[in-house]
Parts: structure tokens; C-alpha cells; sequence
């Protein structure tokens, strides 16, 4: 498996100098350097504002006692995009700014999180396998929880949150 890494890396190297090569023929190597640390100041510049964006359908949802899968695939996506356009490189800028595009951005971030949820299904340790929210992401429709970890009697479950329900000890006055 890690001559697969290897291989992969070797490739990435010659793929990113061609590019640069191109880019230097181009627009010569001041610019062409200088268009590094460009893009990276972009990419910062557009997680700032993205993900504030991002997070409020995140707050809003959650408000209303439900988890949305779009906002956390988006998240991914643009944590991915921030640190491609973080990475010297114009093929890494590329791809960084794909996962940006608001399209895109759920579709990649959705592909990131079923790989993830894969590699918690199969036992590998992640950092979201010990999630609130089950093995993996889920988007809703299946109902993984981590209730046969604990003991049944220590279990309080969640109730969605309506407006004529109010919880506590009634007691009548007569």
C-alpha cells in the first residue's frame, strides 16, 4: 500500500512542475511565484467568508432540531479546498478552488464524508468515530447511534424541540 503513496507522490510532483513550468512560460517567474502566495491569500479570503455562510444554514438547522448533512459535506469540502490552496502548487490551487464552487462544494464534501464513514465502518480509527452522531456522518435517513456503547438506564434521549410541549413537573393549583 505504500508504494501506492509513493507513486501517487511522484506523480503529484511531476504533474505540479509541468504546471508551473507552463505557468512560467507563461507569465514569466516572478509573477508565477508571486501567483503562489497569491492564491493562498484567496483561499483564506474564501473560507472566511464561505464558511460563515455555511455555518449559519448550520446554526439554523440545528435550531431547529435537525442535523443537515449538506452543511457538514460543504464544511468538508471547504476545510479540503482551504488547505489545497494552502499547498504550493497551481494543480492544488485548482482542485482547492473546485471544492469552493457551491455545486461542487456538496458533492466533493459528501464523497469526503462516505470515505470517512467508510473507513469508521471497517474498524480504522478516525476522528470522527467516536461522533455524537453515530459511526460516520449520516444525513438522517438512517438512524445510527451509539446507545449499545452505554448502559440503558444512563441513556437520555433527545426530543425534537416543539412549542407547546414544556418539560418539568406540573403541579395544579386549586
Amino acid at each position: 500500500m505504500a508504494i501506492y503513496g509513493i507513486i501517487a507522490f511522484v506523480i503529484y510532483g511531476w504533474v505540479e512542475f509541468e504546471a508551473m513550468a507552463g505557468v512560467v512560460d507563461a507569465i514569466g517567474g516572478l509573477l508565477a511565484f508571486l501567483g503562489i502566495f497569491v492564491t493562498a491569500i484567496i483561499g483564506i479570503q474564501l473560507l472566511k467568508s464561505q464558511s460563515t455562510i455555511v455555518m449559519a444554514s448550520f446554526r439554523a438547522s440545528l435550531a431547529k432540531g435537525q442535523m443537515n448533512a449538506d452543511a457538514i459535506a460543504s464544511s468538508l469540502s471547504l476545510l479540503c479546498g482551504a488547505i489545497l490552496m494552502l499547498i504550493p502548487g497551481y494543480v492544488t490551487d485548482a482542485m482547492g478552488l473546485l471544492c469552493f464552487v457551491p455545486g461542487l462544494r456538496t458533492i466533493i464534501g459528501s464523497f469526503i464524508a462516505s470515505k470517512l464513514n467508510a473507513r469508521t465502518m471497517t474498524g480504522m480509527k478516525t476522528p470522527f468515530s467516536s461522533s455524537p452522531f453515530g459511526a460516520g456522518f449520516t444525513d438522517g435517513s438512517s438512524q445510527q447511534t451509539t446507545q449499545n456503547l452505554f448502559d440503558e438506564d444512563s441513556i437520555q434521549t433527545s426530543r425534537p424541540q416543539t412549542d407547546d410541549v414544556i418539560e418539568g413537573e406540573f403541579h395544579e393549583k386549586k
